[in-house]
């Protein structure tokens, strides 16, 4: 698998008709058949990969889509761009009863539902298989950044 931005987000962003400031940014965990695809626009167009797997509520409204803070919102150095830096995310007891393979994760802004939710990134993670104990992404910061906006 491959990681990558989606761009309608970014190009609504540039146009203006989606402000930066109050969105309701979350992310979910796919499965190990999920792949980028960067012509893909909506969360439903992923949603068939969500996870399933004890203490993880899939779909919209789902408690196992989590919130995501983006702790650190900076101009990067040097360059034309905007650095989000998001705080590491955790799902407590991931599995144990029904377990699965988590190949990848999502951000994505979320609308009244998946059809007009907006995809943000893709991104691939180690296969890990729950076992029913805590699941943490840990969120490094890189000298660019996690998520960059502008000129690298």
């Amino acid at each position: 698998m491959a990681s990558g931005l989606y761009g309608e987000v970014f190009y609504r962003m540039a146009k203006g008709t989606l402000a930066i400031d109050g969105l309701n940014v979350k992310m979910m965990l796919l499965n190990t058949s999920a792949s980028f695809n960067a012509a893909h626009i909506w969360a439903s167009q992923i949603s068939g990969y969500e996870i399933s797997c004890t203490n993880y509520g899939r779909g919209y409204g789902g408690a196992g889509r989590k919130a995501m803070t983006l702790s650190t919102t900076k101009a990067a150095n040097g360059r034309s761009a905007i650095v989000h830096l998001p705080a590491n995310i955790t799902w407590a007891s991931l599995g144990g009863t029904v377990n699965t393979t988590v190949g990848a994760a999502a951000i994505f802004v979320e609308g009244t539902s998946d059809a007009n939710s907006l995809l943000v990134g893709f991104f691939d993670i180690d296969n890990t298989t729950t076992i029913g104990t805590d699941f943490t992404l840990v969120i490094t910061d890189s000298p660019g950044g996690n998520i960059t906006l502008g000129n690298s």
